[in-house]
C-alpha cells in the first residue's frame, strides 16, 4: 500500500479547515486518508478530537464571527464541575439574535438575546456569569451551586466573578427553564470551595438540618496553618473530601496523613468522607455527622462546666485583711 504524501506541517498535530488545506496545495482526496479525521464538515484533524475542549478547539477552525461557545460547552472550557454525564457530546454554539445559529452534525445552534462575549484557551465564550445563568436549563440547584463555587473563587484560584454578580443575574425576572434552580443556588455560593464534591457535602448537611459549616478556614495545628475543607469551630470537628487524586497520588498521600495526624494531635476530630458516602451511603453518613456533633457538643459543655467548677473551687485570694473593730 502506497504511503500517503506527508501534509504540510502547518496542518500537523492541529484541526484545519479544508479551505486551509487546499490553499497549501493539498489534493481533497489527500485528506480522505486513514491518518485525517474529520470531526465536522469541513474540519479535519490529524490528531484525536475526543474530549469536550479537543472538540471546541477542533470546531474552531470553521467558526464564523460573532459565533461563541455556550452553555456546557463553554463551561467545560472554563473548566467548570459538573458530572460528566449532563456535559453531553454536542458543542453548544450561540449567536446574537436575529442571526441564524450554526446547523451542521455534532452541534447544537442557540440563539441568544445578547452575547457577551471573552476568549478563553483562544476560544471565543459567554462570559462566565452568561454562562451559569445557561446552565441553569440542564443543572440542578445543588449541581448549579458547585458551578458558581467554582465561579467565585477560592484560595488557589482566580475568581471568574463575583458572588453579587451570580446573584444579580439569577434575581433578573425571567421565564427561562431552571429560573428557580438559579436563584436557590444564587443564596448557597461561597467562597473557598475546591472541589464539586466539597459543595454538594455542605449543601446536603445543611439539607439534613445540620449548621452550615466553615468553607477551607485558616486552622492553626500547633505552629502549622491549614485549610480544611470544612469545619465546624464549636464542635472541633473536620470534614475532609477525599477523592480519587488523595488515593492514587503517592506524594498527596503522603501529605494527607501528616496533615490529618497534626489535626488530630491538636485536638480535632476529623472525618474523611469518600464518594461513596457523599453518593451512595448518604443518610447512614449523615446520621453519623449528626451524631458526631452531638457528642462533641456535649463534651465542650462538659469541658467547661468543669473549667468553671474549678475556678470556683480556688481559693479566694487575700486581696485585703479584714481589720478587727
Amino acid at each position: 500500500m502506497t504511503q500517503p504524501r506527508a501534509l504540510p506541517h502547518q496542518l500537523v498535530n492541529a484541526p484545519f479547515a479544508t479551505a486551509v488545506a487546499i490553499a497549501l496545495d493539498v489534493a481533497p482526496r489527500r485528506l480522505r486518508a486513514l491518518d485525517v479525521q474529520h470531526p465536522f464538515r469541513g474540519v479535519n484533524s490529524t490528531s484525536a478530537v475526543e474530549t469536550m475542549l479537543e472538540r471546541a478547539t477542533a470546531y474552531r477552525s470553521r467558526m464564523l464571527p460573532g459565533q461563541v461557545f455556550s452553555h456546557e460547552t463553554a463551561a467545560a472550557v472554563y473548566g467548570m464541575p459538573f458530572s460528566g454525564a449532563e456535559r453531553g457530546t454536542e458543542l453548544h454554539v450561540s449567536v446574537a439574535f436575529p442571526r441564524t445559529p450554526p446547523r451542521t452534525r455534532g452541534v447544537r445552534g442557540h440563539s441568544i438575546s445578547v452575547v457577551d462575549q471573552r476568549s478563553v484557551r483562544g476560544l471565543p465564550v459567554c462570559s462566565p456569569v452568561q454562562v451559569w445563568r445557561q446552565l441553569a436549563a440542564s443543572l440542578s440547584g445543588p449541581e448549579l451551586t458547585a458551578v458558581g463555587d467554582h465561579i467565585v473563587g477560592a484560595r488557589a484560584r482566580h475568581a471568574l466573578a463575583t458572588i453579587d454578580e451570580l446573584r444579580a443575574t439569577a434575581a433578573v425576572p425571567s421565564r427561562i427553564p431552571g429560573a428557580a434552580a438559579l436563584r436557590w443556588a444564587a443564596e448557597r455560593i461561597r467562597f473557598g470551595a475546591d472541589s464539586r464534591p466539597e459543595t454538594l457535602l455542605r449543601l446536603a448537611l445543611v439539607e439534613a438540618g445540620l449548621r452550615e459549616p466553615a468553607v477551607n478556614p485558616p486552622v492553626f495545628v500547633g505552629a502549622r496553618l491549614v485549610h480544611p475543607d470544612l469545619v465546624y469551630f464549636d464542635e472541633r470537628l473536620i470534614l475532609e473530601y477525599e477523592g480519587d487524586g488523595h488515593r492514587t497520588d503517592a506524594a498527596q498521600w503522603h501529605a494527607d496523613i501528616g496533615r490529618h495526624d497534626a489535626m488530630v494531635d491538636s485536638g480535632w476530630r476529623v472525618v474523611r468522607v469518600t464518594r461513596c458516602e457523599l453518593f451512595a451511603d448518604r443518610p447512614a453518613f449523615l446520621l453519623r455527622v449528626a451524631e458526631l456533633l452531638s457528642a462533641r457538643a456535649v463534651g465542650a459543655v462538659r469541658r467547661t462546666s468543669r473549667a468553671q467548677g474549678a475556678v470556683r473551687a480556688l481559693p479566694t485570694a487575700p486581696f485585703a485583711r479584714r481589720v478587727p473593730g
